[in-house]
């Protein structure tokens, strides 16, 4: 199981390690991610132990991985996307879909 944690005291994103790995590879080429390298290292690091506390980060972090996971989303949805995960394909549009609604919603108040 691994974690995206969005706030201290609230709820985070959970899914397989295999799609852990696929969201935070592809953030690390994004170049919103690039352009923050302290927190790119922060997710190559979070690869080994597959938990990553966005809300450690601040808000600059976390607009640049809600872009990532949103090309990332667009990705997936494409032709290219359907053809590389092929019957994976919707398990894995979904769960990115998931973090990706959660990024949108986020909200730093919301958990104080």
């Amino acid at each position: 199981m691994a974690t995206i944690i969005l706030y201290e005291n609230g709820p985070g994103w959970f899914g397989a390690g295999g799609m852990y790995d696929v969201i935070c590879e592809y953030a690390l080429t994004h170049p919103s991610v690039q352009a923050l390298p302290e927190f790119a290292k922060a997710i190559e690091n979070s690869l080994w132990y597959r938990n990553l506390e966005l809300h450690e980060h601040g808000d600059a972090a976390i607009k640049a991985f809600t872009e990532a996971v949103g090309d990332l989303v667009r990705y997936i949805d494409s032709p290219e996307g359907k053809a590389r995960w092929g019957e994976r394909h919707p398990v894995i549009l979904e769960g990115v879909q998931a973090l990706y609604d959660l990024l949108l919603n986020y909200d730093p108040e919301r958990y104080k």
